[in-house]
């Protein structure tokens, strides 16, 4: 017996068929993921110039900053009345070495540490603004000054973290790209979870890339 089916019960067949589905509508939610990381990563790159050339321009990091921390001799005792100085800004250390000078200027400046009876001190460093920024000094019993340069070291600090800054933007950056065109969900998503240590110092930088990410999570279905 044939058990090729009729005409008719071909039409009934194709008649039981599921229809094509539909595409899920699309929502502004991708595209405003993707403008919060692209203007995540523009910060980001902007603030890998800023750190790169923070060790030579004051301006970087604001006009003033403040300097703290204590004065000790090398054989570990507190050297109190020492003079702290920076630029026109001075201050002496109180009778347990300590010293707090504030609304010094910033970038590449020379800290002088002077008292009677041993060598001058002068500390070459960057300074930066906000937070004030803590030093231990250590004075040499004798005549004549002694110099230490910490500007490499800190340039390198520098350096490095604009290095990485640039990579975390160049990920954000793809990521935003990817989710303007609803493709590659994971790397748009990857962007977002990048951009969060762009700026890990900025509060809005984080809360901008905590939106992105939730955005493109309630659109996960419009990505190809």
């Amino acid at each position: 017996m044939s058990t090729v089916p009729s005409r008719h019960g071909k039409e009934l067949m194709a008649s039981h068929d599921m229809p094509a589905r539909a595409p899920p509508p699309r929502t502004f939610k991708p595209l405003l993921a993707a403008v919060l990381l692209l203007g995540t990563a523009a910060g980001g790159f902007l603030l890998s110039g800023a750190l790169v050339a923070a060790p030579l321009s004051p301006w970087v990091t604001g006009d003033t900053g403040g300097i703290l921390g204590q004065v000790k001799d090398s054989d570990d005792n507190l050297v109190a009345n020492a003079t702290v100085a920076v630029a026109a800004r001075r201050v002496r250390t109180n009778e347990t070495g300590h010293f707090d000078l504030p609304d010094v200027p910033t970038g590449r400046q020379v800290i002088v540490v002077d008292t009677a009876g041993f060598k001058q001190l002068r500390f070459i460093t960057i300074i930066a603004g906000g937070n004030p920024m803590r030093y231990a000094f250590v004075l040499t019993p004798g005549n004549g000054t002694d110099t230490t340069n910490d500007v490499p070291n800190q340039a390198n600090g520098f350096y490095t973290c604009g290095g990485l800054s640039v990579v975390f933007s160049a990920v954000t950056l793809l990521g935003g790209l990817f989710a303007a065109q609803r493709k590659r969900y994971a790397l748009a998503t990857t962007g977002g979870i990048v951009g969060l240590g762009i700026l890990p110092l900025f509060p809005l930088g984080t809360v901008i890339c905590l939106g992105a990410i939730v955005l493109l999570l309630f659109s996960r279905s419009e990505f190809q």
